[in-house]
């Protein structure tokens, strides 16, 4: 695919393995570059390994390969990211739907992947931009993990549902919500005093639909002016509006923003969006639909 200058294409040379790694390290900071080895192994076995290009330069990842569970075949997406410089300028978007049209031609309907439910730049891209729903909650998934963006925050995780053939990777949504603050809240707020942040203070358990459910709107900066504290109020609100929004069957279906202020939208919609890939074998602390 190209686009503003922009090439994405598999990779295929050790060479171009290991600047890939190289890429990932840059983008994460603190993780270990997987080994050009097994890159290869799955660029030649079902999977993607591919690579945005600025000219010679390789400027974004995607690692991506095929799953099964629960009586189901899917494509998992492990990785996808972007040189900090190179962010904002839609090459996360190209590297995803190139990955769209790869597993397109294998013949496979659904990509999963995983993210942090709190980082509102993710939420935003996964869910209101590329369409992906969410369904499924685990806590501390990955352990403890000490790259810069995971440090000291446990790894709770949601699974991104993205079926690649459904109308709403076209833009389609159940619900258009313009202004969040006139429907329900899942999650009470408060601003802190003196700085741009708010806090938690109760989980609510409304059941009307659409609900809405606020995250902070930048996650690692609450962290680092707060501290951990600040980040684990949130965590434990969430892990609760979850165990109520998904034993009661919602779905996040969007993420819209007001004020400054970012938010999931929820609702329980019928349009037809095939099994939950959620179960136990994504982990014994899974919060999941009952399908």
């Amino acid at each position: 695919m190209k686009g503003a200058g922009i090439i994405i294409r598999r990779l295929s040379s050790r060479e171009e393995f290991e600047e890939f790694g190289r890429v990932e390290m840059s983008v994460w900071g603190g993780q270990y570059p997987p080994p050009p080895e097994l890159l290869r192994a799955i660029a030649d076995n079902g999977g993607l390994v591919l690579g945005a290009f600025h000219g010679e330069k390789m400027i974004g990842i995607l690692l991506s390969f095929t799953g099964f569970n629960g009586g189901r075949i899917y494509h998992y997406s492990h990785q996808a990211g972007v040189l900090a410089e190179y962010r904002d300028k839609g090459v996360g978007f190209m590297l995803k739907m190139t990955q769209r049209s790869e597993v397109i031609k294998m013949g496979l309907d659904l990509i999963i992947w995983t993210f942090n439910p709190l980082m509102a730049r993710n939420a935003f891209f996964n869910v209101g931009k590329l369409g992906a729903i969410v369904r499924c909650y685990m806590r501390n998934y990955y352990g403890l993990m000490n790259d810069e963006l995971n440090r000291g925050i446990p790894t709770d995780r949601v699974i991104a549902e993205w079926w690649i053939n459904n109308k709403r990777v076209n833009g389609w949504r159940p619900i258009k919500v313009s202004d969040p603050l006139q429907y329900p809240q899942v999650i009470a707020t408060v601003p802190v005093e003196g700085g741009p942040y708010r806090l938690p203070v109760h989980v609510i358990k409304p059941t009307s639909d659409p609900l809405m459910l606020e995250i902070p709107a930048d996650l690692l900066s609450l962290r680092d002016a707060l501290g951990e504290s600040a980040v684990n109020a949130w965590i434990n609100a969430y892990r609760d509006a979850f165990d109520f929004l998904l034993g009661e069957n919602y779905h996040a279906t969007d993420v819209v923003s007001s004020n400054g202020r970012v938010f999931y939208v929820f609702t329980r919609s019928d349009e037809d969006l095939g099994q939950s890939i959620c179960n136990m074998a994504h982990g014994k602390e899974a919060t999941r639909l009952d399908d």
